[in-house]
């Protein structure tokens, strides 16, 4: 596990852990969703995974402004309960 807090200062290089190809790359977002945070782009990125057929899921615990844009973007995108999935905590 890796965990990245925002404006976090790394006094070294980040060395992900080793998983197994077929283990699903598992992401969390905790948090405000609101104007200052890009998660259009996140969730874009897990719909691009899904979508070359990989294993992605992203767990996103939160409210804010833009919670309705990225439920519709979800919904959209058919991203709420595949093997890569999105979901609201």
């Amino acid at each position: 596990m890796h965990v990245c807090y925002l404006g976090a200062e790394v006094s070294g290089p980040v060395v992900p852990r080793e998983r197994h190809i077929n283990e699903p790359l598992r992401l969390a977002y905790i948090g405000m969703m609101g104007m200052s945070y890009d998660l259009e782009t996140l969730l874009q990125s897990v719909r691009d995974l899904v979508r070359a057929g990989l294993s992605a899921q992203l767990e996103v615990a939160g409210t804010g402004p833009k919670e309705e844009a990225l439920r519709a973007f979800t919904k959209a995108n058919q991203l709420e309960d595949v093997s890569g999935s999105v979901k609201r905590v």
